[in-house]
This record gives C-alpha cells, structure tokens and sequence, in this order.
C-alpha cells in the first residue's frame, strides 16, 4: 500500500491531459473498447509474482516485459499481437529464462453507446507458440462496462480457455473458466484508481495415446488486487498494481508503460 500511495504521488506532478487512451492493463480484467481506427497502442508490463504456499518451496516468476500490440482496423475491429517474456525462479534455485507465450486475436465491439455510457466486447486470443513445448492455447472472454457517473464506473469479464501441450503421444490439456469485475474511480482527468475481484477454475487432463491417464476435476481461486492509471501525456499513460490471492499464498505486482500512436499521422 505505501508503494502505491508513493506511486501516486509521484505521477501527480505531471501536466493534466484529458483522458484518451484506454488500456488492458494493469488489471486483470479486459476493457470493452477497441483503439481507435488507423491507431497502433503500445502496452508494457513489467511484473513480478511470487507463490509461497510453502515456505520450504518458494518461488517466483518475473515478466520482462509482457506486450501487447493493438491495431485499430475499423471503429468496431481491433487486431492484437502479444507476447510475455518470463523468468522463473524454482524452490531449487535454478533461475530459467523462457519466452512462455506469443499469440495473436481480435476484439470486436458489441455495443458502444454515443455518450459512452455503456460498451461490450468479445476478444479472442490464441496461443501459438510456447518454449517449453509443442503448445496450442486460445481463450474467448466477454468484456462489458459501464459509466454510471462522470467519475464512477464499473466492468466484468466473463471467459472460456483452453490450452493444449502434446508430445510423443502424451496430451496434457487446461481448460479454464475466468471472471472478474473491477470498480474506477477518476481522482482527477489524468488520474483513475481502480478495485478488482477475479476468479478462476481449471481443471487438469492427461491422455497418453488416446487413453486418459489422469483427470483433475475443477478447482477454484479467487484474488483481489487494486492499481492506478496516470496519463501523463495525451497518448502516454503510466500504471501500476499489486494484488494476492485470497488465502495470500500467492502475490503479484507490476509496472507498465503504454502509448497510443496514429498510424495516418504524418
């Protein structure tokens, strides 16, 4: 919390911008608006997580960064390539590096109402590369918000994933239901903070040869994390979050960087 607060205070003596840009991050939810048409957006993450269920085997993964690149096609259409660079530390010490995914998607734009009041989006994403392995994943999510005053809004994600890893005949497949729902509050034009609540449920099946050979039923978490948004040109916005699962078991926190740019620009 007393990095947060000095956070804030910090970015606070940046020259007022009105907002424009309206990123993914630093929350776990997804927002319900596209980029604008003809407009690349640049988001950076840097991150750290760390899982202390056991105090004998602790460990820690740190993103460097994790990107996104959004691409306005149409006022409703936005294409999207990504990528998360990881390094992973194990309760035995050895330290890895490994580029854990690289994919691609779109998100299209279900409603968006003239005051803006209210927005849904579907968003479509799909893994196709991992280091680790022979890997496929992909995820499907809902993504609503609304503002019921100039300086209170809420959104909620709903979604469906499912990631696959094969070789030499052994499947190892994940399918995983997410939501979350996230309360801004606008301190100021340039200035938002935000409240989240997410939850997930995967299961774990292992098939060798066609044959399964171990089925983990659905297990739930649930975590809670709370950040800030600083614009602090008209197209650049800084932010910041740190959040825990609900038993506290696991922690995370990062840092990012985002940019929106016209591509028509000259």
């Amino acid at each position: 919390m007393k990095l947060l607060i000095t956070f804030i205070f910090l970015v606070g003596g940046f020259s007022a911008y009105a907002q424009v840009i309206v990123t993914e991050g630093p929350s776990i939810s997804s927002s319900a608006v596209t980029v604008p048409k003809n407009y690349f957006q640049l988001e950076t993450n840097f991150g750290f997580r760390g899982n202390n269920a056991d105090p004998n085997f602790y460990s820690y993964n740190l993103n460097f960064p994790s990107v996104l690149l959004r691409y306005g096609m149409s006022e409703k259409i936005e294409f999207r390539l990504f990528g998360t660079n990881v390094i992973r530390h194990n309760p035995t010490g050895v330290k890895t590096y490994r580029i854990s995914s690289v994919g691609l998607g779109a998100k299209y734009s279900l409603l968006n109402q003239p005051e803006g009041k209210t927005q849904m989006a579907i968003i479509g994403d799909i893994n196709v590369f991992n280091q680790d392995s022979p890997f496929f994943g992909g995820a499907l999510t809902y993504a609503l918000s609304h503002s019921f005053h100039e300086r209170h809004s809420v959104g909620f994600n709903a979604g469906l994933g499912h990631d696959m890893m094969k070789s030499f005949g052994v499947y190892n497949g994940t399918t995983s239901i997410k939501s979350s729902i996230i309360y801004n509050f606008k301190v100021k034009d340039e200035l938002t903070i935000f409240a989240e609540f997410f939850s997930a449920s995967s299961n774990w099946i292992t098939k060798s040869f066609g044959i399964e050979q171990l089925s983990v039923p659905f297990e739930t978490s649930f975590g809670f994390d709370i950040g800030v948004q600083h614009l602090i040109r008209e197209h650049i916005q800084l932010d910041f979050s740190a959040g825990s699962s609900h038993d506290f078991n696991s922690y995370f926190t990062s840092v990012g960087f985002n940019i929106l740019l016209n591509s028509k620009k000259k």
